[in-house]
């Protein structure tokens, strides 16, 4: 099944001395991560692979449009090419395990500053704090009970240590193959 694929994936990343990977479809284009989602930036605004696009749809990547949309960020669903990768402003994975984690290059080009982005950020903070937090619930009025629910389950309460005490130095890098694959630039 999946948890297969994503195995192989993850092994060839490791293997090629990356953490993880992000998947093609056999047509080029940009799917997800190895077991995660994936969003760009653009202009400000968010883009993301469509339902239909052969992804994973979780709750994390719901949890994230819906943050999107608090936040008044803009949110495409579309096909990314290959190529769109290397022109993002901004770029991260989202995901159960992935949490949200910013990606600063691609095939060891920066993107943007080669810093974690403001919007990348600006929602990685948000999630957090909806996650882990007893935000008020003015901050939660437009985040669905069912996200906020979904997203804290054990799992993630597990995570959440030590998510806690790496989300402000994840620095992903992303090396382009087929699956394209990504590096933290210290392996």
């Amino acid at each position: 099944g999946s948890y297969a694929n994503t195995a192989l994936i993850k092994t060839d990343a490791h293997n090629s001395g990356f953490d993880d990977a992000i998947v093609l479809s056999q047509e080029g284009i940009v799917t997800e991560g190895s077991a995660m989602n994936i969003f760009i930036v653009q202009k400000g605004k968010l883009v993301t692979t469509k339902r239909t696009d052969n992804i994973l749809e979780g709750v994390t990547r719901n949890t994230i449009l819906e943050i999107a949309k608090k936040m008044n960020i803009e949110t495409i669903e579309r096909d990314i090419d290959r190529s769109e990768l290397y022109l993002a402003d901004e770029a991260f994975y989202c995901g159960t395990g992935a949490q949200v984690s910013p990606i600063t290059s691609i095939d060891n080009r920066k993107l943007g500053t080669g810093e974690v982005g403001e919007v990348s950020k600006a929602i990685q903070n948000l999630y957090f704090d909806v996650v882990y937090s007893d935000i008020s619930s003015n901050n939660k009025k437009n985040i669905s009970k069912e996200c906020i629910d979904m997203e804290k389950h054990p799992v993630t309460d597990l995570m959440g240590t030590a998510i806690e005490k790496i989300r402000d130095m994840i620095d992903v890098n992303t090396i382009i193959g087929n699956p394209i694959s990504t590096a933290d630039g210290s392996t």
